[in-house]
């Protein structure tokens, strides 16, 4: 049995994920951690729990308890917990915000997307879960960049019903690849959202040309 640990339970993300945690067959949920729930009920916040859990929020963090820690924070709020609070090195963990999204060399996480890093996820210990807006636009865009069918520019408006981050990508294909300008009530997470899949494009575009 995989244990579970959430941090930021108290969040849409996370009311989604414990509930397809609840379900599953080889994962137990350790903890549910929020300051500002602690020792009231999961379903006093997700109430579409109700009668699926009795499991209280904590403000106690186990992570040595843990074999997956899920961290359900805003935007930016990842990377801070993880500079106060070490992680043992043996606990996988899986970040549902934007914080680790884009490659980098200051870290070593996995862009999430199965349909693009099947067996990267596989072995990773870190992974970056792409957000809604980035998914929904590469599984559209994905096939028909490896097919080198993607020749303008691309205009994707999106909208959701979950979040305040609606708002307007244009994709733009330039001489050095592909780039990204939006709009809406928060462009900066809609455009670190669009560079994701961008740098997916491109790298399905590189190793095309190899």
């Amino acid at each position: 049995m995989i244990r579970v640990g959430i941090i930021g339970g108290a969040g849409y993300t996370a009311g989604e994920l414990i509930r397809l945690l609840l379900h599953h067959p080889e994962a137990e949920i350790a903890f549910v951690h929020s300051t500002s729930n602690a020792k009231n009920l999961l379903t006093d916040v997700h109430e579409g729990l109700l009668g699926e859990t009795d499991m209280k929020f904590t403000s106690r963090l186990s992570l040595k308890s843990i074999d997956v820690l899920f961290l359900c924070m805003g935007h930016g709020k990842s990377a801070e917990f993880l500079a106060e609070h070490p992680v043992p090195q043996r606990v996988r963990i899986i970040d549902l915000a934007q914080d680790f999204r884009l490659a980098s060399p200051d870290h070593d996480y996995i862009y999430g997307l199965p349909e693009l890093n099947h067996e990267d996820i596989k072995a990773a210990r870190h992974i970056a879960n792409p957000g809604c807006f980035a998914t929904a636009i590469q599984l559209g865009l994905l096939p028909l960049a490896a097919n080198w069918l993607v020749h303008d520019d691309i205009s994707v408006n999106a909208i959701t019903g979950g979040t305040d981050a609606q708002g307007e990508v244009t994709v733009r294909l330039m001489d050095g690849g592909l780039a990204a300008t939006g709009r809406g009530s928060d462009p900066d997470v809609i455009i670190s959202s669009a560079k994701a899949y961008i740098d997916a494009l491109n790298r399905i575009a590189a190793k095309e040309k190899d």
